[in-house]
């Protein structure tokens, strides 16, 4: 199997589509997507919150959150950790690694906007990709860059079934 360092608006795409994954369905609803988080060794230690503003709350024991940037720093550094794994005679400091890697890499990860929404089957093939580039060392199914992609999915096959139903509904 061979890996590769996925680019900057790949991760900022994912990033986007989860900040848009749970639409609000009604004033003051407040549905953000969540996906549980592990500790070191990929224990379950509570849940994980995609905020905007996250570095406005506190984490409690149960409960904590991450804002678009430091979610796609959790992506990122998978996605590398990755990538040395599958080629340990990289080294990824000096951005010796295969894909287009850049300076984005060598710095915190700062998410931007990529302007554009993607379909859920566009969010589905990046996410596909994401998990494969990714899925190279033994603690990948453990870890909370996986059950990140595990919630985003669901929340777009969640999109769909809802929108079946509503055409269902009208068309019955």
């Amino acid at each position: 199997m061979s890996a590769f360092v996925v680019d900057k608006k790949h991760i900022d795409l994912l990033v986007h589509s989860a900040l848009i994954a749970c639409p609000v369905r009604y004033a003051g609803d407040g549905r953000r997507l969540s996906w549980w988080r592990t500790d070191e060794n990929g224990g379950y230690v509570g849940w994980r919150e995609l905020d905007r503003y996250a570095e406005q709350r506190e984490d409690d024991d149960y409960k904590a959150f991450y804002t678009p940037s430091q979610l796609g720093q959790m992506l990122v550094s998978e996605n590398v950790r990755s990538v040395h794994y599958r080629y340990p005679d990289t080294d990824p400091d000096a951005g010796d690694l295969p894909g287009p890697v850049d300076a984005f890499y060598m710095a915190p990860y700062v998410y931007e906007n990529p302007g554009r929404d993607l379909s859920a089957g566009e969010v589905f093939r990046a996410i596909d990709c994401l998990d494969y580039q990714s899925c190279e060392h033994d603690g990948w199914r453990s870890s909370e860059a996986f059950a990140f992609l595990v919630s985003l999915r669901k929340a777009y096959c969640d999109q769909i079934a809802d929108a079946e139903q509503a055409v269902w509904e009208v068309t019955s």
